[in-house]
């Protein structure tokens, strides 16, 4: 967008380390929102769109190196012009695929990275986690093995180095204190 580029990594994002507090928040929800996200998540059987995690870049600059020469080396498995709503700003995606032996580098080397955290997306995450419980429970009331690799543990996300961000300010404006002084 406008010359910037991001390049992370769409991923499977565990709901035991949202649990365990290894994906960090940095936001207090809303319960009705939550509630809200959590059963459309639930109806859908699908996530309502990826929560954007960040890591520090400096834990581990191998993703990093993997990344770049990986869209060096590969060319994009698909590529989305759009426009964006509120400026006009075109904006394109290129997507590449990873599998295989790259998956597992990724794997293996977020492993050693301590945490994520949440940039955008606290109540997605969230609902995800919600979500996660609520079909456990459904499983084992109906007597189904758990293994952990269900779906129901996993939540879409994007990840990126932080050191390839770019934080935008989210502003709101107040029109009325409803008859409240400022003190």
């Amino acid at each position: 967008m406008q010359g910037r580029e991001q390049i992370g990594l769409v991923s499977a994002s565990s709901v035991a380390d949202y649990e365990k507090n290894l994906i960090k928040k940095h936001e207090k929800t809303l319960e009705k929102k939550e509630k809200d996200r959590t059963m459309l998540t639930d109806i859908q059987g699908a996530n309502v769109g990826p929560v954007f995690l960040t890591y520090r870049s400096q834990e581990n600059t191998s993703i990093q190196e993997k990344i770049k020469h990986l869209t060096e080396v590969k060319d994009p498995y698909s590529v989305v012009e759009q426009m964006q709503d509120e400026t006009d700003v075109p904006v394109s995606h290129r997507l590449w695929k990873v599998d295989g032996s790259d998956n597992h580098f990724f794997e293996q080397e977020f492993k050693k990275v301590q945490s994520t955290y949440v940039a955008d997306g606290h109540h997605r995450s969230a609902a995800a986690y919600n979500v996660g419980k609520i079909r456990k429970a459904r499983a084992l009331a109906e007597g189904k093995p758990i293994t952990g690799e269900e779906d129901f543990n996993y939540f879409m996300s994007i990840i990126y180095p932080s050191d390839n961000l770019e934080i935008l300010d989210y502003n709101r404006v107040i029109k009325s204190f409803n008859n409240l002084t400022p003190q």
